[in-house]
């Protein structure tokens, strides 16, 4: 089968700026590969994904709806990517069997409509912006299988989702060397924006005498300085790494905190870091509640309890790290996720018509 994955319009793959969507749309081309299929991936110019089929696009990226959420549709640019990348898509949609859109913007969703060749729907974000909720429950409600999400979590957030297909992520192990030992110190690895809580962990660590090792790029210049006039002599930054640098990083962690302020869909640096063999603190909100197995692969708090986390951090060697590593191997692993994919492939296609009213 020829499939299309649509990115992020955010920024270029590769860039640190799309937070986890690049090792998404990255994984995703090689657990449907590996299934024999042929994968195209459409991103905005500046993208690097080696290995992968890419076509890019220049234009004007968009703002994300991480950090521009509401209640009002959000203006396209002009010279939009986001529109360049959907034009072509339309005009090259005969030369492609399926197209997946991994983009959260109301745009593609509206589009669906528009299209001979199925379009899908994996959504990576929750109930961030109103009009783009709306418009995926709209096409939930009028195609069979056509929206995908990553958690139950992420699932209940969007409320009124009709019937979507959980499809959890996964990664390639090959790329994460498990690490039993874990002597190093506290670290924290994500984008650099308010919605991640980076505050958060920086407090806990301060209580707990030691730096917080951090590594992410920086998305809100404002919200880093503020950090680092607080916290910049209890932070140890790494700056944005590539996944060999930052699976090294996370191996060596004693524990990885996970501080979020806002319902995450899926936490990818979670399951990285428990692939590493690394336990997770982690607040009980979002993704973090499914993916953390409290006392077993680290311990969730209630939000925003850093006392509670500081608490989980001083008991986190009765974790097995042979344990994070198994959870995972068994739960988020390439061919797993491959499966997943498939599965709801031919659970979308075999429904392409619109449901009648």
């Amino acid at each position: 089968m020829r499939i299309l994955l649509m990115a992020t319009p955010v920024a270029p793959l590769g860039a640190g700026k799309t937070g986890g969507v690049t090792l998404h749309i990255k994984n995703a081309a090689a657990a449907l590969a590996s299934r024999g299929h042929h994968v195209t991936v459409m991103a905005p110019d500046g993208s690097v994904l080696p290995g992968v089929d890419l076509v890019t696009l220049p234009g004007t990226c968009q703002p994300s709806l991480a950090s521009e959420a509401g209640e009002e549709f959000y203006p396209i640019p002009e010279n939009s990517v986001l529109g360049a990348m959907w034009h072509a898509a339309l005009a090259r949609q005969s030369d492609h069997d399926a197209i997946i859109n991994i983009a959260h913007d109301w745009l593609p969703y509206y589009l669906t409509d528009f299209f001979q060749t199925p379009v899908l729907h994996m959504v990576n974000m929750t109930d961030v912006n109103a009009p783009t909720t709306a418009e995926i429950a709209r096409v939930s409600n009028r195609y069979e299988a056509r929206i995908a999400v990553m958690t139950q979590a992420q699932a209940e957030r969007l409320g009124g989702v009709k019937d979507p297909i959980l499809v959890s992520f996964g990664l390639d192990l090959s790329v994460y060397e498990f690490n039993s030992d874990g002597q190093g110190g506290v670290a924290w690895a994500g984008r650099i924006s308010p919605e991640k809580g980076l505050e958060d962990a920086l407090a806990i660590a301060r209580d707990l005498a030691e730096p917080l090792i951090v590594a992410g790029a920086v998305d809100d210049q404002t919200y880093w300085t503020r950090l680092t006039d607080e916290f910049g002599d209890s932070m140890d930054y790494r700056g944005f790494l590539a996944t060999p640098d930052l699976q090294s990083l996370l191996g060596q962690a004693r524990v990885v905190l996970q501080t979020q302020k806002w319902h995450e869909a899926f936490g990818i640096v979670t399951i990285e870091a428990m692939a590493c063999g690394t336990p997770v603190v982690a607040y009980a909100r979002g993704a973090n509640q499914e993916l953390v197995i409290d006392g077993v692969t680290g311990f969730l708090v209630t939000p925003g309890d850093k006392a509670a986390a500081a608490q989980a951090v001083s008991r986190i060697a009765g974790i097995d790290r042979a344990a994070c590593r198994h959870a995972v191997a068994q739960r988020f692993s390439l061919p797993a996720y491959g499966e997943n994919l498939q599965n709801w492939l031919d659970q979308a296609l075999s429904g392409q018509r619109p449901k009648t009213a």
